[in-house]
């Protein structure tokens, strides 16, 4: 259920920032699209927690809570290279909406391990 749910809101903020280019979600959206990309980021760290050591899951659930998505974001895909964890196609797939929804650079995701 959770992984359905973020990836419909992240198809849904990939389709809103798509009519409004140039402007960042973590500015100048709406109340209700930042909502939706708090969700889908609170979101992201439970995915890893079978990968990641309690304590980084934990300082980067802290930063999510604060509102620091490019933190959340960028440490855990950092946390997922220090770690040689892989990821599946489609964690990377949802790690790539939101690195794109938050206008973030894409290229880190390429240094990641796959799982098939």
């Amino acid at each position: 259920m959770l992984r359905h749910e973020l990836v419909q809101t992240l198809r849904l903020l990939t389709f809103t920032r798509a009519k409004r280019p140039g402007r960042r979600p973590s500015q100048d959206a709406p109340r209700l699209e930042q909502r939706e990309v708090a969700r889908a980021v609170r979101c992201l760290p439970g995915r890893f927690t079978d990968r990641l050591p309690a304590r980084t899951l934990q300082r980067i659930s802290i930063a999510a809570s604060g509102g620091q998505w490019e933190r959340v974001v960028g440490d855990l895909i950092a946390s997922l290279r220090a770690h040689n964890q892989p990821v599946t196609p489609e964690e990377r797939d949802q790690l790539h909406a939101v690195l794109k929804t938050l206008r973030l650079p894409t290229g880190a995701l390429f240094d990641l391990d796959m799982r098939h």
